[in-house]
């Protein structure tokens, strides 16, 4: 049987966002680039007003656990960015370091649940295993992507609520914080924004948001934390989820609040 392989970031994403409407994350950005003041009370606080006051809160059905409301923190750097040249009327928004904070945060908060997330999967699963003989069955036959996909969804909503909305909040008070008070200047060129600050890179266009730390991927095009988790699939039945050369994040909370896993659950650490 032909073992098949898929990027394991994009269809996390694509399933826990399907909910959501199209280019949500294009409107949240383009919100905060109008009211670049809005992130001087903070990036959830900010982020709830650029859903309330953008539209998207309309015809939305009721999310009382605020997981749908959290996603777009995540489409806000997977979703493509519509980058003007320099030539162009460019808001000054692309120029001012809580804009760009903001875009850092939301990836750095990506980071975080991807993990959580994967982590999550390959528990729930049983797709950690390198055995052929332990792939995982449902009522005694392979699983399907469907099957995948009903899972992906189901570990994200097994993560609470009040621990993504920490998480949001730390990523916010690193990326805005002193450590990362001096970026470079942005440059606009070929559809893209680039700007680095101390040992990070990012360029944002047509692939969302990149952002390389010491010359690796360290998220975005597929990659999470320098490596690209990939998911398995033996003729159309899941196999298992590799991510074993995704770098630990233990170390990548060097100001503010940092972040830890406690019982596979994101959660805020002091």
């Amino acid at each position: 049987m032909a073992v098949l392989t898929t990027a394991a970031l994009p269809m996390f994403v694509e399933n826990i966002t399907d909910c959501l409407p199209i280019s949500s994350g294009r409107t949240i950005r383009h919100w905060l680039l109008s009211h670049p003041e809005a992130l001087q009370h903070g990036l959830l606080t900010s982020m709830r007003q650029a859903f309330k006051e953008s539209g998207l809160a309309k015809g939305v059905p009721s999310d009382p656990d605020r997981r749908a409301f959290l996603l777009r923190c995540l489409t806000a750097v997977v979703d493509p960015f519509d980058v003007p040249a320099a030539t162009e009327e460019v808001n000054e928004a692309w120029f001012q370091p809580e804009y760009l904070a903001m875009l850092e945060a939301c990836a750095l908060y990506g980071i975080h649940l991807m993990r959580d997330l994967f982590d999550r999967f390959s528990e729930t699963s049983g797709a950690q295993s390198d055995d052929d003989a332990a792939i995982n069955r449902l009522n005694g036959r392979l699983l399907t992507d469907a099957d995948v996909s009903e899972r992906i969804k189901m570990v994200y909503q097994l993560t609470h609520v009040e621990a993504l909305e920490r998480l949001l909040d730390a990523a916010w008070t690193e990326r805005s914080g002193p450590r990362y008070k001096y970026r470079s200047t942005v440059v606009l060129e070929n559809g893209e924004a680039r700007w680095s600050v101390d040992r990070d890179a990012f360029v944002a266009g047509p692939h969302g948001l990149t952002w390389i730390r010491n010359g690796v991927i360290w998220f975005g095009r597929g990659y999470v934390c320098g490596g690209q988790p990939i998911i398995q699939f033996r003729d159309r039945a899941a196999l298992r989820l590799n991510k074993s050369d995704i770098e630990s994040t233990r170390d990548a909370w060097r100001a503010g609040p940092t972040l830890a896993v406690d019982n596979g659950a994101v959660a805020a650490a002091t």
